[in-house]
């Protein structure tokens, strides 16, 4: 999450449950969730840093780190 969005309290509503769905969850409305499922998803938002030469590449210290889609992993 961005800084400003973490400035502001926003929630995230997505969460990547396995590589076939996420769940969409209702800011406003814990009980309203609902999931979607596709052929492949990838997670870019958070679980990543950056190497010495730019790229940003997953972060095993991060909790999203090993399910992190850099664009050589893509």
């Amino acid at each position: 999450m961005a800084a400003n969005e973490k400035k502001r309290s926003a929630k995230t509503i997505v969460s990547l449950i396995d590589t076939n769905s996420i769940i969409l969850n209702h800011p406003e409305d814990e009980e309203n969730r609902k999931r979607f499922i596709y052929d492949r998803i990838f997670w870019s938002h958070d679980g990543f840093t950056e190497a010495q030469n730019g790229l940003l590449v997953a972060d095993n210290t991060h909790p999203n780190g090993e399910i992190y889609a850099d664009q050589i992993y893509i």
